[in-house]
């Protein structure tokens, strides 16, 4: 085995392991905010509406703070900051099992999200500098899959904490204590586990260590040989870019639909089947994630054996936008179900798939900033479709307007895929001609 698959294979079992399982958590505590409103709700007088904005909100502060934390991790050269974030955001989940009022409900919300926005650009960059470029896609791929099995793990975990009734607390208290107290409990952990660089990494062997510097120092080299350019510069190109609109158009129609369905899934489900308990509403509520996590290594496949993504992107966000408008037409509740299941295991792969696109579709000068913007517009997506649906939600007293508004989303998320697909690339052998497109040349990226 040569230095380059034994490095691979030594930073796998050491760095990605732990970066997937802190990822794992910080899906955990974002989300189980949708099984605790089975029964938090009505005890605290929590409307349709206050809770779209509470769990809409987690995305305010995770796109304000994504930067800044960026900015200090790269300054202090360390992960003590990204350590004490796993702790705060551990330590807000767990407060939102004590909080008396929606308005410090919502607050805790955007603190969860302020806390969580330091996991990506710390395990990011991290990642940089202890993979190759070739590797660094795959390492990516799994880290980006801890959203998928935290869903997964999370709704039968929710299912038994929710039973609990102990020392005063009800179970949706124990839910927030409980899924939060990991992150508090590893935190002290987290600078030496994911260190900032091969220097800092005691478990690295000397000669694996040399290997990895000398390649980040080639790696630096060329990206010096190729320029650049000042970040005003690239700011301004990325900014006249039709192509990172487009990418994030459809990325923040997606997220309307994709987090408005995920916040709500587990209430939609117990107005279909009222007689169930909540405990056996978070277990109900868990199979579109076993079906979404099967559908996304199915799709995963299937793109890259064909070299297609435009049309599997384009067929994953029309099947998702059907299916939930079958959900709205068929009369059982089973049936329903099935529907809303197929439509947010489709969502699920379309976003798989759609980080690829864009990660192979922009010219690596302007990817960094350009994948900034393109995040920021699906995270306002994220904001919008949770306190859409709520506010519908509670207008009408049903889900029907809601599911339109989901529905229309990922069928505009389709379209606008189908009538701008030579910003999609239909296959591996299009991507220099799609990357060639990004690049911030001035005829090419006038509006």
């Amino acid at each position: 085995m040569d230095v380059h698959r034994r490095t691979r294979t030594i930073v796998n079992r050491r760095l990605l392991t732990v970066l997937f399982g802190i990822a794992l958590i910080s899906h955990i505590d974002r989300s189980n905010v949708s099984f605790a409103a089975l029964d938090m709700n009505r005890q605290l007088g929590i409307s349709s509406t206050v809770f779209g904005l509470a769990a809409g909100i987690f995305f305010i502060g995770y796109a304000a703070c994504g930067l800044p934390h960026a900015h200090i991790l790269e300054r202090f050269r360390s992960h003590r900051w990204l350590a004490a974030m796993v702790g705060l955001w551990g330590l807000s989940c767990m407060t939102l099992a004590f909080v008396p009022n929606p308005a410090l409900f919502i607050l805790f919300r955007f603190l969860l999200g302020a806390a969580e926005a330091a996991f990506i650009p710390a395990a990011y960059t991290c990642m940089a500098r202890f993979y190759s470029r070739n590797d660094l896609a795959g390492a990516t791929a799994k880290i980006a899959a801890a959203s998928a099995m935290a869903s997964v793990v999370g709704a039968p975990l929710a299912a038994g904490m929710l039973q609990i009734d102990w020392v005063g607390l009800v179970g949706w208290q124990w839910l927030f204590v409980l899924q939060g107290a990991p992150a508090v409990i590893i935190a002290p952990f987290v600078a030496r586990l994911v260190p900032y660089g091969p220097e800092q990494a005691r478990w690295l062997p000397d000669a694996n260590r040399r290997w990895l510097l000398d390649r980040n120092e080639q790696d630096d080299a060329t990206v010096d040989l190729a320029g650049r350019g000042a970040s005003s510069t690239v700011f301004a190109s990325v900014i006249r870019m039709r192509r990172v609109w487009i990418l994030g158009g459809v990325y923040f129609s997606v997220n309307l639909g994709f987090w408005g369905l995920i916040f709500f899934l587990p209430q939609i489900v117990k107005s279909g089947f009222s007689h169930l308990s909540s405990a056996q509403v978070a277990l109900v509520s868990g199979l579109p994630y076993l079906v979404a996590l099967i559908t996304m290594i199915f799709f995963g496949r299937t793109s890259v054996m064909t070299g297609d993504r435009r049309w599997h992107l384009f067929g994953l966000l029309l099947g998702s936008g059907v299916a939930l408008f079958v959900a709205l037409e068929v009369g059982s509740a089973t049936a329903r179900l099935v529907a809303l299941a197929a439509g947010i295991a489709l969502s699920y792969s379309a976003i798989g798939l759609y980080h690829a696109v864009t990660a192979s579709t922009l010219a690596p000068n302007v990817r960094a900033m350009g994948l900034s913007l393109v995040n920021g517009l699906g995270l306002l997506g994220g904001f919008v479709g949770p306190y859409l649906f709520g506010w519908l939600r509670g207008s009408t007293v049903s889900n029907t307007t809601g599911f339109y508004l989901f529905s229309a989303a990922f069928l505009v998320g389709a379209f606008v895929v189908l009538v701008a697909a030579r910003h999609f690339p239909a296959a591996s052998r299009d991507r220099d001609q799609a990357t060639a497109l990004s690049t911030p040349e001035p005829e090419a990226t006038a509006l």
